[in-house]
């Protein structure tokens, strides 16, 4: 009898250390492999400046009669006023509580898009975007997103959010 466990035991160990060895062998290529897949996926900065100029071109095309309020005065409350506020007195409450956010999520990334529903981009949008200081709307929205996606991912992001709302502010 403990001659068979014996026996039993070695190819136990000698099993463990195959696999664990081969787990050593195929992780860097594993890795390597889904890292080329992210990479793929990520946006240059010009790709988001550019996504960005598209979204402030239509805001600009359906409201022509939107002016931005003078700017004298306005740099050292940057932080003070609110997005929502600031918006709110260019567009108007309708505007920027459901077409801005439909427009800005309508040109997310398709893998955003995947990992989070309209709706729901609305509900950050009406609930912490709009309610925070302009500073901080890029911390806000990647904050926000990253739950639901890579961050990188809710990075860029965020800084859509961001340069929409400080192009048309």
């Amino acid at each position: 009898m403990l001659v068979l466990n014996h026996i039993n035991m070695k190819k136990a160990i000698a099993f463990f250390l195959a696999f664990t060895l081969s787990m050593f062998i195929i992780s860097p290529f594993a890795n390597a492999q889904s890292t080329d897949q992210n990479e793929e996926q990520q946006l240059t900065q010009e790709e988001m400046d550019e996504i960005i100029k598209d979204i402030v071109n239509e805001i600009e095309a359906e409201n022509p009669d939107a002016t931005k309020p003078s700017t004298s005065g306005e740099v050292s409350t940057l932080g003070v006023a609110s997005v929502g506020t600031k918006l709110i007195k260019i567009f108007g409450k309708g505007y920027v509580k459901s077409k801005l956010p439909k427009k800005i999520y309508s040109k997310f990334p398709a893998s955003a898009k995947a990992k989070m529903s309209e709706e729901k981009f609305i509900g950050i949008w009406n609930t912490y975007v709009l309610m925070g200081p302009l500073d901080e709307v890029k911390d806000v929205v990647t904050d926000k997103l990253d739950p639901y996606m890579w961050h990188w991912l809710a990075s860029s992001c965020g800084y859509i959010v961001q340069g929409v709302v400080y192009a048309v502010i």
